[in-house]
């Protein structure tokens, strides 16, 4: 690692930015400050959260469909207040949530806990704007692989010619939460060391994210439909291609429903 730049975190910290030489990657000095962070779970700043998680709720649900077991079980690690956790599981997939940080506010009762434990796994784990808050992304994935196969990340990837913190939002120095930025290549080494294949698009839905699949999977015609350009074609994929309201959604599980889960909790609740 060499210095990068030096920024003010959370108005107050002067944290130092340092950079690989090798990958690209940018991480800021070990994060003391993270429990000060973390005092409010999602930051206020994150104002795309609920656009975030339409788009992938949608798009989600056509790349299981085609590429996975749509009635396995799923987990989104990190889930935050469980709304993209909800969206898939009204959609007919049997996601669940994990999140030690924050509140689970739209799938309660559908918690796992902990990560440990001998009969624990997943078909995918679905982990979106994670990658910036880890210091030790390795060691992180490392872990969840031990209960999947399959990863899908989104994270922001680091433009070209960046010389200040003022050059990219993404940074942002304000909530302290990001502490370590990719490239490509950094992307690609992680899968390396994890013997994984990566699977990448260009850029996902608003142009800003890029999405990676780390599986251990070999999927020889995939393709993501995060492209722009296959956004467009959205109906269209969705009428011939992949009939996802029609064809592949037969195929999720039929206990997962909005209607079911009501059902479920309810019996919960009334006999606590």
């Amino acid at each position: 690692m060499k210095y990068y730049f030096t920024a003010q975190v959370l108005y107050k910290y002067n944290v130092l930015y340092h950079q690989c030489i090798q990958c690209g990657l940018i991480q800021t000095e070990t994060p003391y400050w993270l429990d000060e962070a973390y005092d409010t779970a999602i930051a206020d700043l994150d104002v795309g959260l609920v656009q975030r998680n339409i788009q992938l709720s949608a798009l989600v649900a056509m790349v299981l469909d085609r590429y996975f077991e749509p009635t396995a079980k799923y987990l989104d690690f990190a889930g935050g207040y469980g709304l993209f956790v909800r969206m898939m599981r009204d959609k007919g997939f049997d996601f669940y949530r994990h999140d030690t940080f924050c509140e689970n506010i739209f799938a309660k009762y559908f918690d796992i806990p902990t990560l440990s434990g001998n009969n624990l796994s997943f078909e995918l784990v679905t982990a979106f704007e994670v990658l910036e808050h880890f210091f030790d992304p390795l060691d992180k994935l490392e872990k969840i692989f031990k209960i999947t196969d399959s990863v899908l990340l989104t994270t922001e990837i680091l433009p070209k010619n960046i010389s200040n913190i003022g050059d990219w939002l993404y940074f942002a120095p304000e909530t302290g939460q990001h502490i370590t930025f990719y490239t490509d290549d950094s992307i690609h080494w992680i899968a390396e060391k994890l013997n994984v294949s990566c699977y990448t698009d260009a850029k996902f839905c608003s142009g800003a994210s890029s999405c990676f699949l780390l599986t251990r999977k070999t999927l020889d015609d995939f393709y993501f439909l995060f492209n722009p350009e296959a956004i467009g074609l959205m109906r269209k994929i969705r009428q011939t291609l992949f009939r996802v309201s029609s064809l592949q959604s037969k195929r999720r599980n039929k206990n997962i429903s909005t209607h079911k889960d009501f059902e479920y909790i309810k019996s919960l609740i009334a006999n606590n």
